[in-house]
């Protein structure tokens, strides 16, 4: 059965989801207990499941002009497979697209 969190874990749990990279020092300065005490409790939060790891949040404005480059690189790719494998019968009702 899972056990109550008190003030100091809650505390801990949400500096953790606000900025999973913050030092121990600022951590334990921010829930009100000295680094052992918070860094044991982090531990234990870690162990039992209410934290199950630490992610990056993504600038997707950054990075989307390379997704749309690889998805649509992938379609192409993926377009010209099925393509091939089309029996001629079949390929008489595909609009030619010189494009794929």
């Amino acid at each position: 059965m899972d056990r109550i969190l008190d003030r100091h874990d809650w505390r801990i749990l949400e500096a953790m989801q606000d900025n999973g990279r913050l030092p121990l020092s600022e951590l334990s300065e921010r829930v009100g207990l000295t680094k052992t005490p918070c860094q044991i409790r982090l531990k234990k939060l870690e162990e039992e499941g209410y934290i199950t790891g630490y992610h990056a949040r993504l600038n997707m404005s950054k990075i989307k002009k390379t997704m749309w480059f690889s998805s649509r690189s992938s379609l192409r790719q993926r377009a010209a497979v099925i393509l091939s494998n089309l029996t001629p019968q079949s390929k008489k009702w595909i609009p030619y697209n010189p494009a794929i």
